[in-house]
């Protein structure tokens, strides 16, 4: 390094800003990853001859040698002893049974000894500083260039003492566990993942950063509505910060009598032993671990307020290492707030091909020992946000509503997110509102048959059939066939069905779904023993088959067609489906019509229970309530009809009386 030169200068500053070595080579070190840009120089003996310091500090830009030879003269100058070293960064650790050759290595780096811990430093990385700088990199082995020459030497296998990555969210589901949460989030990057934010977070225009903040989110969250989005890069910690606040939908998963949730944005789940050993020469390779990475996860989730009863399954505290991995949890539940804290660190850079079996089960073992939380059995539905509260939702409304301001002019997906909730808590007419919208932005077949079934609660059914009718058009499936016969007859228009059963044959072939809609078709024109007659027939040549018992107990239900050998399809129905929601929907159904109402109230009862959420059910057990003298059914058919007020026209049709 030239005595007087802006070089000489830049490291008597650092010598004159720390006495300590390891500040010193962290300084130096982000000097030349910040301040020299990487260009391969492979030309005219550039791929061995490294140009000298100066140059690459005149020129800006340098290869790895050249980047190693000018880090290596400024920790020359700072008293620390180092020296240049040859590695190969592909192959894995293959590079002892290899023939000694120069064209074994394609890269270099800096090794420098300080207090008796050795140091990989790498000139055309980026991002390292103080806290990172002791990160080793997966290359196995070096080559020292020496006068005297040298053997290779191994690299430490040292887990890293700073995380790569720290995610901290906060989420709210303070208005009920089944609605949407909002969240806030930030992720912190170190390192060389750290460096490469900067650029977005320095010149990143808004899209770039939408784009790239939305990636890295939901890969945490998984698929949300962003809004509020930011990138920031400290140059001093060479930390980059990913924010956002956003929309997410419920976790929680009926399981019975309760919901439970498995916690979002756990670190000690971001690791698996993925290899195929599938045939006899692989079983003896050892799998090579992924890193090194460190991660780091913190969650904390605000519950329901006044709701109490929640509580978590599994210990509060685990930490284990399984196959060189380090993981540990710790979880907390205190009334309304639950916390989450994880990590998982690499403690080794390969697993052994006879530890891999047992690395898995160990790893299967800890996953299922997480905690989990499980809600009181009394959880506040999604039908119970009518009234005064609604104002619970006004929080969500507001963050829905900032996501589609800031969305891009011809971009749905905001509104389209939007209805979604807003038909969850039944609001039609807000929903219809906004799949208009998108509608208006981009006309796709599920917008169509959004909008038809929208609008079919809102009474509006001519509107309904033609949105069907156009969705058939797009992409002619068969799927909206069925309400499109009943649109029609609830019209007046069922000699038309027919002609749509007809249609439905020549674009699918499924014999059980032909008959099925045909004989739906022959019940609204008023010809239900016809297509009783049907399905009948198919039975007898497809005994046990579950769903044809369904669609026989079904028709024969509402169209007053029942007696005790059609109870017996039901019966079957239900076995075959493994008492599903629907087959025990179904039964109850056909025990109201045979005035059998306390059997029909078990099963319509089992059914809510598997499937609280079952519209149609909840409606039949108000009737059937009605009908056996409880006046409190009323209740229930009022609820259903709000829930959704088409089943008022439909059952109507079917004879019933509410």
């Amino acid at each position: 390094i030239a005595p007087t030169s802006e070089l000489a200068q830049r490291v008597e500053d650092i010598a004159a800003e720390t006495g300590d070595p390891l500040e010193r080579t962290a300084l130096a070190l982000e000097l030349v990853q910040d301040e020299i840009s990487y260009l391969l120089n492979g030309l005219n003996g550039g791929n061995y001859l490294p140009q000298s310091a100066m140059e690459t500090w005149e020129n800006r830009f340098g290869d790895c040698k050249a980047k190693s030879l000018l880090l290596l003269a400024m920790l020359e100058e700072l008293g620390i002893e180092a020296e240049l070293v040859l590695v190969r960064t592909q192959g894995g650790d293959a590079l002892p049974s290899l023939a000694p050759m120069p064209g074994n290595f394609d890269h270099s780096l800096v090794r420098a000894e300080i207090d008796g811990t050795t140091y990989w430093l790498d000139g055309t990385s980026a991002g390292s500083r103080l806290d990172t700088i002791d990160t080793v990199p997966r290359f196995f082995y070096a080559l020292p260039l020496r006068e005297a020459g040298a053997d290779l030497i191994p690299l430490d296998i040292r887990p890293q003492s700073t995380p790569d990555q720290i995610v901290r969210l906060s989420v709210d589901q303070s208005a009920g566990i089944l609605l949407p949460s909002l969240f806030d989030i930030e992720i912190e990057f170190r390192g060389a993942i750290g460096a490469q934010w900067r650029a977005i977070a320095d010149q990143g225009d808004s899209d770039d950063i939408k784009n790239t903040v939305y990636n890295s989110v939901s890969r945490v969250t998984g698929a949300a509505q962003l809004v509020e989005r930011s990138v920031s890069f400290d140059p001093v910690t060479g930390t980059a910060t990913v924010s956002a606040r956003g929309i997410r939908d419920s976790d929680w998963v009926r399981d019975r009598a309760i919901y439970e949730m498995e916690p979002p944005a756990q670190a000690a789940k971001n690791v698996g032993f993925a290899a195929d050993r599938a045939r006899a020469a692989w079983r003896e390779i050892p799998l090579k671990l992924n890193g090194p990475s460190y991660f780091l996860s913190e969650l904390d989730i605000t519950l329901p307020n006044g709701a109490g009863g929640f509580e978590l399954d599994g210990p509060a505290d685990t930490a284990q290492v399984i196959g060189g991995v380090e993981l540990s949890s710790s979880a907390a539940l205190d009334g309304t707030r639950f916390t989450l804290s994880q990590s998982m660190r690499s403690v080794a850079n390969e697993l052994e091909a006879e530890g891999l079996s047992t690395a898995r089960r160990e790893l299967v073992r800890f996953h299922r020992s997480l905690p989990v939380i499980q809600s009181p059995t009394e959880t506040r539905e999604l039908w119970e946000y009518f009234g005064e509260d609604r104002a619970l939702l006004a929080p969500l409304e507001e963050r829905f509503a900032i996501a589609i301001d800031e969305a891009d002019l011809d971009d749905s997906s905001a509104f389209l997110t939007r209805a979604y909730f807003r038909m969850d808590i039944y609001d039609h007419a807000g929903a219809l509102s906004d799949v208009q919208a998108a509608f208006d932005i981009e006309a796709s077949r599920d917008v169509y048959n959004l909008r038809a079934w929208l609008r079919r609660q809102t009474g509006d059914l001519e509107s309904s059939l033609e949105d069907y009718r156009l969705a058939e058009d797009l992409n002619p499936d068969g799927s909206t066939y069925a309400s499109q016969i009943e649109l029609l007859a609830l019209l007046g228009r069922s000699d038309e069905s027919i002609e749509v059963a007809e249609e439905y044959r020549e674009i699918v072939d499924d014999t059980v779904g032909e008959i099925n809609l045909e004989a739906i078709a022959l019940g609204w024109a008023g010809a239900s023993e016809d297509g009783l007659a049907m399905l009948e027939d198919l039975a007898t040549q497809r005994q046990g088959d579950g769903r044809l018992l369904n669609a026989t107990c079904w028709y024969s239900a509402i169209w007053d067609q029942m007696n005790a050998d059609r109870l017996q399809a039901c019966v079957e129905a239900v076995e075959k489906s493994d008492y599903s929601a629907a087959a025990l929907d179904s039964r109850a159904f056909a025990h109201y019509r045979l005035g059998d109402f306390d059997a029909a109230m078990a099963d319509v009862d089992a059914a809510l229970l598997a499937e609280p959420g079952l519209v149609p059910s909840r409606l039949l057990r108000g009737i059937i309530r009605v009908s056996n003298g409880d006046a409190n059914g009323r209740g229930d058919i009022e609820l259903a009809l709000k829930m959704r007020p088409s089943l008022r026209a439909t059952y109507s049709a079917w004879g019933l009386q509410f």
